[in-house]
């Protein structure tokens, strides 16, 4: 469960997600959404028609309940990866049956009973990508680490893909170029 920050804007964070994530985070987005309506709106009329709590205490998790406007966020996010996954698979994802109920639960349950300026007021973004990126800002810190999988981690890599319809996105076939280049000058400097 993460949310993938690669770049600030939506649809190039999303356009910039492998075809292994635009499968399973789409689901994961859901999956966060109606924890946090399970956890901040636990009498709502449309608790039976969305997921059970998952992960609670991980940090996206936590994040999303933060704010009602991290919440919008990524609604707005799960929107943009289910237009992705269609237009790289060419077929809907399972759990976007999930979007109109959660928009309901913003317009019916959440808008009225907050100003709404309050959506505007995102808080950071949460990292979910291990020790070694705090020094980085929350982009690099993800693309890092993205990158990285790639060579540190077999299991992992297999995640690394782009093959329908996307090609790597260019921050990712830089900053590989850049690692396999620091490799090579570390091993000559020895």
């Amino acid at each position: 469960m993460n949310i993938q920050i690669f770049d600030l804007d939506m649809k190039e964070n999303v356009q910039s997600y492998s075809d292994a994530l635009i499968v399973k985070m789409p689901l994961e987005c859901m999956q966060m959404l109606s924890t946090c309506v399970r956890e901040r709106l636990p009498n709502s009329k449309y608790l039976d028609q969305i997921y059970k709590s998952n992960n609670i205490n991980h940090p996206c998790n936590v994040w999303v309940r933060e704010s009602w406007a991290n919440y919008h966020w990524l609604l707005r996010h799960a929107i943009c990866l289910f237009e992705e996954f269609t237009y790289r698979r060419n077929k809907v994802h399972g759990s976007q049956r999930l979007v109109p109920i959660f928009e309901k639960i913003l317009e019916e349950e959440v808008l009225p009973t907050i100003d709404v300026s309050d959506l505007h007021y995102m808080t950071d973004f949460a990292r979910a990508v291990g020790e070694g990126y705090d020094h980085l800002d929350i982009v690099s810190a993800y693309r890092n680490y993205f990158v990285d999988q790639k060579f540190g981690d077999k299991e992992k890599s297999k995640y690394v893909n782009w093959k329908w319809g996307r090609g790597e996105p260019t921050w990712f076939t830089d900053l590989v170029n850049k690692k396999i280049e620091e490799k090579l000058n570390f091993s000559l400097d020895m």
